[in-house]
């Protein structure tokens, strides 16, 4: 598509640049999309048939469940943009405004609640933390739900043979009620390696910096991320420790992915799937969606593809799946991991107490955990306690000298 062709609403954008981007803006024509105007080195780094491949990806899926993902939880490009000769940009859906929930800010003096997105940050953090922004606690079955739609996407990438490199706190959002997730920035996606994209607190202590990204470090970074939203915490360390108080499969290959001797060694992010499939845990539900128009018109200037399919923004109409010929809802079968067919919701949530302990069963719950790094005593104790000492001996000498010169 042509610049020329667009028009946005406002002069300004309506979510600030950052990174790759220079600004994000909605448009007139179009709602429901937005335009991502590319900065000075995404630009130099837009490869046009690159784009163009990733927009024609969902229409080339077979599988109706693989389009329903790419269409409800997934900001997949659906044009190029072009001033010129020049790849300045994409067009991709914006995130379901259904996904915003309220969110409590407490400031110095007052209190205030805003209707936000809730970035996946937030789930990296305990319940406690959930709880006092109004959000709501999480329990172990609602995490899994989540993490399971992420490790669906990263296995959808790992089967098409594409990187995403970047896998972190901002680049997903997630609902605490019906735990819809939607990742964003796929438009920088590459099949196969890709130059090394730095993302903070994700550092792949195996993969040297700027080291191309490729599989070995998605599959590390992908499973930091779910493991930190699985287990409420942030820290590496203590992240570790937290799965491994965790039974069943899912807990146990994501600790394989972050301690693997080499980069080679770490599972693949399809065997993670299939662990997640074992767990029981459903799979997205392809009703709940948006809808976006189609940028059409003939000569468009950039790759583009028809997402007349996609439901809107509302949050109302038939499902993602519904324009797609053969389609009928699987909520119930796994996406072709190889996994048994899955539990239903109610099952999952009434047997949460014996499906998801909070302590190993066998051999582990006999012996009691180590306490992670963070909370072994350290030099700071051992001064506070010589302190002590010192302070009490201070005052039996006081005691005596009292005493000794009341006698006299």
């Amino acid at each position: 598509m042509a610049l020329h062709d667009l028009r946005v609403e406002t002069a300004a954008p309506a979510y600030a640049g950052g990174g790759e981007c220079a600004g994000l803006y909605r448009l007139t024509d179009y709602p429901g999309l937005l335009f991502k105007l590319y900065n000075g080195q995404s630009e130099r780094d837009a490869e046009a048939h690159r784009i163009d491949r990733l927009v024609a990806q969902p229409d080339r899926l077979t599988d109706p469940c693989d389009r329903a993902l790419a269409m409800e939880s997934i900001a997949w490009p659906v044009s190029r943009v072009v001033d010129g000769d020049r790849t300045i940009g994409v067009l991709l859906p914006e995130a379901p405004s259904d996904l915003k929930v309220p969110i409590r800010y407490r400031g110095s003096r007052t209190r205030s609640v805003r209707f936000e997105r809730l970035d996946v940050d937030l789930l990296a953090k305990p319940n406690s933390y959930l709880v006092r922004r109004g959000i709501g606690r999480q329990t172990p079955a609602d995490r899994y739900v989540i993490c399971h739609r992420l490790a669906q996407i990263a296995y959808l990438f790992a089967r098409l043979g594409i990187v995403y490199a970047d896998w972190s706190y901002s680049n997903a959002f997630w609902h605490p009620v019906d735990h819809r997730v939607f990742l964003i920035d796929v438009d920088t996606c590459s099949y196969g390696p890709r130059r090394h994209v730095e993302t903070s607190g994700f550092e792949d202590p195996l993969t040297p910096l700027g080291l191309d990204v490729d599989t070995y470090l998605d599959r590390y970074r992908a499973a930091l991320l779910i493991s930190r939203c699985l287990t409420g915490e942030r820290d590496v360390d203590v992240v570790r420790w937290a799965l491994a108080m965790m039974p069943g499969p899912v807990p146990d290959i994501l600790t394989r992915m972050l301690i693997a001797p080499n980069r080679e060694q770490r599972p693949s992010l399809t065997a993670l799937a299939q662990c997640f499939d074992r767990a029981g845990v459903v799979t997205p539900d392809p009703g709940q969606g948006r809808v976006n128009q189609t940028p059409g018109g003939t000569g468009n200037a950039g790759g583009s593809r028809d997402v007349g399919a996609i439901r809107g923004t509302g949050g109302t109409g038939a499902g993602v799946g519904s324009g797609v010929a053969g389609w009928r809802p699987r909520a119930a079968n796994s996406l072709r991991t190889g996994g048994p067919p899955r539990h239903a919701r109610a099952g999952i949530a009434r047997n949460t107490p014996a499906h998801l302990p909070l302590a190993r069963q066998g051999r582990d719950a006999t012996r009691p955990p180590a306490l992670p790094p963070t909370q072994e005593p350290g030099p700071v104790a051992d001064i506070g306690r010589g302190v002590l000492v010192m302070c009490i001996l201070a005052a039996v000498t006081l005691v005596a000298i009292v005493v000794f010169v009341a006698i006299r």
